[in-house]
């Protein structure tokens, strides 16, 4: 994303590092290019974002906000659970790069297409979402209940 390292280094005239990287967080817009002489699908990430997310079809659009909802990276499995889909689906996002292979089962989001991602859920999708997250991870507890009742190794409240 030459783009945004470009307009994100713009604004270090007035953030430092650590507020510039707060604010993008809170709001993907603030990394625009007020000058006019930039083509307009150049001015801003979010115009780059939204031209992306244009080229792609309705259903990985549906699996990039689901999938919006992990924080780092994710096996496989999970995003079967919570963001179920084609396998052509999945393969569509990995040969656009909107979703990358970490390694062999383990996929992730840029984190910038994450937040925009997670900007076009809407709160009915959302809570869909967020109810099969959920799901999926709670039922995960049965077979790995040994691991919660398990002593930490540095257990300083004893």
């Amino acid at each position: 994303m030459p783009l945004a390292i470009e307009l994100a280094a713009q604004k270090l005239a007035f953030y430092d590092l650590t507020e510039l990287l707060q604010a993008v967080a809170q709001d993907l817009t603030i990394l625009e290019n007020t000058t006019h002489d930039a083509p307009l699908h150049h001015r801003s990430l979010t115009a780059i974002l939204a031209g992306t997310w244009r080229t792609l079809p309705s259903e990985a659009q549906e699996v990039l906000m689901q999938l919006s909802v992990f924080s780092g990276k994710w096996h496989r499995v999970a995003m079967q659970a919570i963001a179920p889909a084609a396998h052509t689906t999945y393969q569509l996002l990995l040969n656009t790069t909107s979703m990358q292979m970490e390694q062999p089962g383990w996929f992730s989001l840029n984190p910038l297409l994450k937040q925009y991602a997670a900007n076009q859920l809407t709160p009915l999708d959302s809570q869909a979402t967020m109810m099969r997250y959920s799901t999926y991870f709670l039922s995960l507890l049965p077979a790995n209940h040994r691991l919660l009742d398990a002593p930490l190794a540095n257990d300083r409240f004893s």
